[in-house]
């Protein structure tokens, strides 16, 4: 499922989006009030694994999110069952 609006397009998670999505996680301005330390790239590539079975395993998951002009990755945003309690 791509979504497409007039100024994003938002593609569901893949191995093509690790070099943006470790990027994102390996900065400590942005995980240091979510993780409180920065990610390897073992630990984002795991996250990224269970974003791509989500979609698998239930038909939804984490998209991506791109500018539509240049394709610039701005970040990701999903419906996700984590069975947490």
């Amino acid at each position: 499922t791509t979504l497409t609006t007039e100024r994003l397009v938002l593609t569901p998670a893949g191995p093509d989006d690790f070099t943006d999505i470790a990027a994102l996680w390996k900065n400590l301005d942005f995980t240091r009030f979510l993780m409180g330390r920065a990610l390897s790239d073992e630990e984002v590539w795991f996250r990224l694994l269970r974003d791509i079975g989500h979609w698998s395993a239930l038909g939804h998951g984490n998209w991506s999110i791109r500018l539509k002009d240049g394709g610039a990755y701005l970040g990701s945003i999903g419906v996700l069952n984590y069975r947490r309690q």
